[in-house]
């Protein structure tokens, strides 16, 4: 499935100044780690690499704080200049609402 849907992609996406993040069910960096696979994430280095897109939260930790690293991504131009992308934790502890991750990226002036 992760095939298909990477391959769909060039075609639908505007091929300058992209930028996107979601929930992508695949870390990066790593072993599975509870979720994708090896497969998926040679899949996903491919078309990062023809996009010409970096993925600033890729050895980000995942939220859980289980010692995996995140599956949600933010991806920009690889020719854009950014800070360490950088986990958004609520100041005050509440119950996860979601489980999913929040996280930012801050893009240099060039």
């Amino acid at each position: 499935m992760t095939k298909a849907a990477v391959e769909s992609l060039p075609g639908a996406l505007p091929s300058t100044a992209l930028v996107g993040g979601s929930d992508w069910n695949q870390n990066l960096v790593a072993g599975r780690e509870y979720q994708g696979s090896e497969p998926a994430r040679r899949c996903l280095a491919a078309a990062l690499e023809s996009l010409n897109l970096q993925v600033p939260t890729a050895a980000l930790p995942h939220g859980r704080g289980n010692g995996c690293h995140t599956i949600d991504h933010i991806a920009v131009p690889s020719t854009w200049q950014v800070e360490p992308a950088v986990q958004v934790v609520a100041e005050v502890a509440v119950e996860r609402l979601s489980d999913h991750d929040a996280y930012a990226v801050q893009v240099l002036a060039n």
